[in-house]
């Protein structure tokens, strides 16, 4: 009697929670790119095209003492590509007028995902 052989090739897969990490690792991207005022960063982040990037960039040459932080964040597994990010956001930032510090505090929730081999955001709500 004579049995055939078969040879499996298998790729080790990432594990679940693989995802989970991805999104971490690009929240703390997305904060330090905030922090740095690196408007081409956050557009890579984001997906966001170069007229947006353009615009993001003004905004932050004209934001004066930016500092970005997140609190109270939570990451949702969607799926094996998707996880959906919860955090609160406190921009602490110096006022244009007069100088005075600043703080302004904002809930933001975020689907992010695999495009092109790369994570970056999908949709964002902000409250």
């Amino acid at each position: 009697q004579v049995s055939a052989k078969q040879r499996w090739t298998i790729k080790p897969g990432a594990p679940a929670a693989d995802i989970v990490a991805r999104a971490r690792e690009w929240l703390t991207q997305y904060r330090q790119a905030f922090n740095q005022k690196d408007a081409r960063r956050i557009g890579e982040l984001r997906g966001l095209g170069a007229d947006a990037v353009a615009k993001l960039s003004e905004a932050l040459t004209e934001q004066q003492g930016l500092q970005v932080e997140f609190a109270n964040v939570q990451v949702e597994k969607l799926d094996d590509n998707r996880a959906r990010l919860r955090y609160d956001r406190p921009d602490r930032i110096t006022e244009a007028r007069g100088g005075r510090p600043g703080e302004r505090t904002g809930s933001v929730e975020q689907v992010v995902g695999v495009v092109g081999g790369r994570l970056q955001e999908i949709e964002t709500r902000r409250r």
